[in-house]
């Protein structure tokens, strides 16, 4: 499901009219949904938020430890919270705060990539 499906399925519920039968709503009511949802999206990322579909573990071992990105980040279950997180292979420890900036730092250089600082 995208982003914007996401969203119009999540207004869905909250409109209160005529259901048809087999529940739902009406075709012109889900299709107005869904114009609201793109909208909504497209207001974020002109105000520059990026909606990311965020990846399942490659792996959850027996010891507490949680592996993304084939591997090379490392979630420690078993450590004090914030839980640590090592990257390559535990030889760089970071904060779930650096990691997210991080993130959002490569995902904008992506963007960039693409089309320019706006991404067109």
């Amino acid at each position: 499901m995208s982003a914007h499906e996401v969203i119009a399925a999540a207004l869905n519920g909250c409109v209160v009219g005529e259901e048809r039968p087999g529940g739902g709503i009406y075709v012109e009511a889900t299709l107005f949904l869904d114009a609201w949802a793109q909208v909504a999206l497209e207001a974020l990322a002109t105000e520059g938020y990026a909606v990311v579909k965020l990846p399942k573990p490659d792996e959850i071992d027996g010891d507490g430890q949680v592996y993304f990105d084939d591997c090379d980040i490392r979630v420690d279950a078993t450590s004090r919270q914030p839980l640590d997180i090592y990257l390559y292979g535990s030889a760089i420890v970071v904060s779930p705060d650096l990691l997210r900036r991080t993130a959002a730092a490569r995902l904008a250089a992506a963007q960039y990539a693409e089309g320019g600082e706006s991404g067109e």
